[in-house]
């Protein structure tokens, strides 16, 4: 088994840093995302979303919505794949009364980015999902 010489602390600036140096460059719809919710969201969960700027907002959204439910659920891994969101959380922090409730509004979340420009965050008629090889969820200003 190899293992890692970048400590659990060392990985964690390195993905803050990512974080922030990723926020300060993206726009979604035409303005800054606000980096304090990507940084509370970073270090609340403890996690960041392995996905470009355009889908932060839903993001957080759900997490909001989540958060009402189960303030200390718990996010495993949030990224793209196959051109659409996935929300991954720890079930053990969710109370098995309201898993399903989550898991429906993580469903929603995850149809919704299909429509939702993954870059830019427009959600309209030009947004499609398709790719040679790479599928993504792209508006046609960003398929370009």
């Amino acid at each position: 088994m190899a293992h890692s010489i970048v400590t659990e602390p060392v990985r964690a600036g390195i993905q803050r840093f990512v974080l922030t140096l990723a926020l300060s460059q993206k726009r979604v719809n035409g303005r800054h995302m606000s980096e304090d919710r990507m940084l509370q969201f970073y270090e609340s969960r403890g996690t960041y979303p392995e996905c470009q700027a355009g889908w932060y907002r839903l993001i957080l959204d759900l997490d909001a919505k989540i958060g009402s439910i189960e303030p200390g659920y718990k996010v495993d891994q949030i990224k793209e794949k196959f051109g659409g969101l996935r929300f991954y959380y720890d079930e053990i922090s969710v109370n098995d009364d309201n898993r399903e409730r989550v898991d429906k509004l993580v469903d929603a979340a995850e149809q919704i980015s299909y429509t939702t420009c993954e870059v830019c965050g427009v959600s309209d008629s030009t947004v499609t999902t398709s790719g040679p090889c790479w599928v993504k969820t792209l508006c046609s200003e960003h398929r370009k």
